[in-house]
């Protein structure tokens, strides 16, 4: 559950941008670095939460596991005193999530664009293969 303290986190009411930016030792390129109002984090945070439940209900998922995966990064750099190693994993497993075919089966967008073309591909006829040893004489 998300709180409106969850939420002044990513603000510049209790984490200034310019103490992230000296704790971060590279460029930050983080969106939550954009701008520390209230209503702007709420509507980047509002895509993310909308983009992670399209992943979750397989709806275009890998466009939105790169939309979860981007804005994640961003939370890990604005946040960097608040990360764990869980933080690295989910980050971890979201670029496996871009990367692997995860929309292909059991999704909405599959369900709606008919058989799948992993696996191995159906013969259109029902006629027995050869075996090897038919073939060789």
């Amino acid at each position: 559950r998300v709180t409106v303290e969850d939420i002044r986190l990513l603000t510049d009411e209790m984490a200034p941008r310019s103490e992230a930016r000296s704790m971060l030792q590279t460029p930050s390129l983080s969106v939550y670095m954009l701008n520390g109002s209230r209503a702007f984090v709420l509507t980047v945070a509002a895509v993310h939460v909308l983009a992670a439940c399209y992943l979750a209900a397989g709806w275009h998922a890998r466009a939105s596991a790169v939309v979860v995966w981007g804005l994640q990064v961003s939370v890990v750099d604005r946040l960097p005193v608040a990360n764990n190693g869980g933080d690295l994993v989910l980050l971890a497993l979201l670029l496996w999530a871009c990367l692997l075919p995860c929309g292909e089966l059991y999704t909405l967008q599959h369900r709606d664009a008919g058989p799948s073309t992993l696996g191995p591909a159906r013969r259109a006829s029902s006629a027995p293969r050869p075996s090897p040893t038919q073939g060789a004489a």
